[in-house]
């Protein structure tokens, strides 16, 4: 009986484990591995939200017209989590899960006496809150319009955007993991060069064949008057008498 309770609470941890793995391994993530790389509001590619931060990943939700339903954030404190969209020529597919920190969590502060959270990176926008000086905004990212750079940030339950010259920079590092155009590939091991035996040059080559014909020409004239010289004759008739 205890065997069995053993074997039904084993079963019942790897139903629950293995299916958490599955869930998690379909999750779909790009990153942003160029410059210039903008958020848009809808599919319809009418408004920019802001500009992506080279080097992090986006989760996607979805496709649609040519660009992905992405997810930012993971909601963690004081920085919920946001969709847009963006292009799919314009993102990298991940083959495996990202390390992370997936997006970057930066705040920026009010180094002037406030600064006003406009509902659009516009001067005349609507006023959404003032933010008082030394207090602290969730960044999410920037985007330049009207001659001015903005930032897109959530304070107090509120999303929109504040001028550069209100708050603090923020200073965002690259993600740790290298990009795919940064990566050193090793060289492969060269053979290496096996100099080659210098040919005889031409006119010493024609120099040797004539020696070796005069030298050949010398031995076979030498042979024949050593064979043929009257002295050589005589002796040989005087052989023949004596046999």
């Amino acid at each position: 009986m205890k065997r069995f309770c053993v074997a039904i609470l084993l079963l019942s941890f790897l139903c629950a484990v293995f299916p958490q793995k599955a869930v998690a391994q379909d999750v779909q993530w790009v990153r942003i591995t160029e410059d210039d790389v903008n958020l848009y509001a809808t599919c319809e590619n009418s408004k920019v939200m802001f500009e992506l931060p080279k080097s992090y990943y986006l989760q996607v939700l979805g496709e649609k017209n040519g660009m992905y339903n992405v997810a930012i954030m993971q909601n963690e404190e004081d920085f919920p989590q946001i969709t847009g969209y963006v292009w799919k020529i314009e993102v990298e597919d991940c083959d495996e899960p990202p390390q992370p920190p997936y997006y970057p969590t930066e705040k920026i502060t009010v180094n002037t006496d406030s600064a006003q959270l406009k509902l659009s990176p516009v001067p005349s926008a609507e006023t959404l809150i003032t933010v008082t000086n030394t207090q602290t905004m969730s960044y999410y990212g920037e985007t330049k319009s009207y001659g001015e750079t903005w930032y897109y940030v959530y304070f107090a339950g509120k999303f929109g955007y504040v001028t550069s010259d209100c708050v603090t920079k923020p200073i965002i590092a690259m993600h740790p993991t290298p990009l795919p155009q940064d990566v050193v590939v090793p060289p492969t091991d060269e053979i290496p060069d096996i100099p080659l035996e210098e040919e005889p040059d031409g006119e010493t080559g024609i120099t040797t064949e004539i020696f070796l014909i005069v030298f050949v020409a010398i031995l076979a004239v030498s042979v024949c008057l050593a064979l043929f010289l009257p002295g050589n004759l005589k002796k040989k008739d005087v052989f023949d008498k004596d046999l």
